[in-house]
């Protein structure tokens, strides 16, 4: 009868030991600091784009969650499998949100996706952005990108 309670206590020692250390394993490696979001990358033989979940850090505000979203799709894909959505040179100038509508400048070497055989043409880069922008904020309906201060296509009507 001795040995089963010291093994009860045992247990219940090892049992909170255990939760505590896996506590402390979430705390390091799920930091309150990031964030999960999904870009899309189209893949390198077929055109189609696929999530890649990726842990960004948490930015205050929708706009700078905004920012840094854009700013992560513009250092491209962690999978091999994955291709860009735009040349390596491709910056976001500025990214404002106004209401329900994001306005993204993106710099001119957008234009310049032959040198790199990207998968996508530049309309479809666009529609990647905007996809991605879309799908991490719900509250986002219009996606508004200009490329060197010029708009290349007509917003979408809301639907």
């Amino acid at each position: 009868m001795n040995f089963t309670r010291f093994d009860t206590k045992a247990v219940a020692v090892v049992a909170l030991a255990s939760s505590l250390a896996v506590s402390i394993a979430f705390y390091f490696f799920m930091s309150p600091n990031r964030v999960e979001r999904v870009l899309f990358f189209p893949g390198s033989i077929e055109r189609e784009l696929a999530g890649e979940p990726r842990l960004v850090p948490r930015s205050d505000g929708l706009e700078s969650s905004v920012r840094t979203v854009v700013r992560e799709l513009m250092y491209g894909p962690a999978r091999i499998d994955r291709s860009r959505v735009v040349s390596r040179n491709t910056r976001a100038a500025s990214v404002i949100v106004r209401g329900s509508t994001a306005y993204i400048e993106l710099s001119t070497d957008i234009l310049h996706v032959e040198e790199e055989a990207l998968p996508l043409s530049l309309e479809e880069s666009l529609t990647a952005i905007e996809h991605t922008i879309r799908f991490n904020f719900r509250s986002i309906e219009r996606v508004i990108i200009t490329i060197g201060g010029e708009m290349l296509r007509a917003p979408a009507a809301n639907i």
